[in-house]
């Protein structure tokens, strides 16, 4: 792989992926719909396209018989999983469904397809639409103080024991965080939440400053802990 802006290899059939240093861009579904177990990116890498890694933990392995009407005899789904990712200081942007998985009711809660251990480092500044959805297991999710945007649902359908969020961030989108298990504490930098935003979390903590919610922001939260200094209507 010697392209230093774009690299592509979907449907390949890939396991262990190793990008060497110069290439800045993942292009979009460059890596979708294979079985990636490992996966080391380079310190030079800028941007990961939409959909680069979505859908690249499992693949189906059939048994036939040629002799028989009906040579299917089996289906064997065999899965894989990227249970540690380390995102390189030098990415700035991860795309639209970039690792999402969209098998329906996985919920992050099968192993064998989650992210369990996931590291965003300073330099990091957008994560778009859907870029983890449904894709992570994690007991803690710390997100940099460079990120200014979190799209809507990002890391919706996880489940995500702690989160820390910085004060960096300006702007969390629709069912961002619409996750199982979720402690957060809002930061008072004046971040716009959106609709949505963190509905059925387990426990919201407000630092004192934050003075608007939106509606539905935190709906069905199990627990939330409000600043003297919230000024308007509260909906959960």
């Amino acid at each position: 792989m010697q392209a230093k802006k774009n690299i592509k290899w979907q449907r390949g059939g890939l396991h262990n992926i190793k990008i060497e240093d110069g290439i800045e861009i993942i292009g979009n579904s460059s890596f979708c719909n294979n079985n990636i177990s490992l996966l080391l990116l380079p310190q030079t890498l800028k941007r990961i396209e939409n959909r680069a890694f979505e859908e690249d933990w499992c693949h189906a392995e059939n048994i036939y018989d040629e002799s028989l009407e009906d040579p299917l005899v089996e289906e064997h789904i065999i899965t894989h999983g990227i249970t540690e990712l380390d995102i390189p200081p030098s990415v700035e942007y991860i795309g639209q469904g970039a690792f999402r998985c969209l098998e329906y009711g996985n919920m992050a809660g099968d192993k064998t397809k989650s992210i369990e251990k996931l590291t965003f480092h300073e330099g990091l500044k957008i994560i778009d639409k859907s870029a983890f959805y449904n894709r992570c297991h994690l007991s803690i999710l710390k997100i940099p103080n460079s990120l200014v945007s979190i799209g809507d649902n990002a890391f919706n359908l996880n489940t995500i024991k702690h989160l820390i969020l910085n004060h960096g961030v300006k702007h969390i989108g629709k069912h961002a965080f619409n996750c199982n298990m979720c402690n957060v504490t809002i930061p008072n930098n004046g971040v716009f939440v959106d609709v949505i935003a963190f509905a059925s979390c387990n426990n919201i903590i407000f630092e004192e400053g934050v003075s608007h919610i939106d509606a539905s922001a935190f709906e069905d939260v199990a627990s939330a802990k409000f600043p003297t200094t919230i000024e308007t209507n509260i909906s959960t």
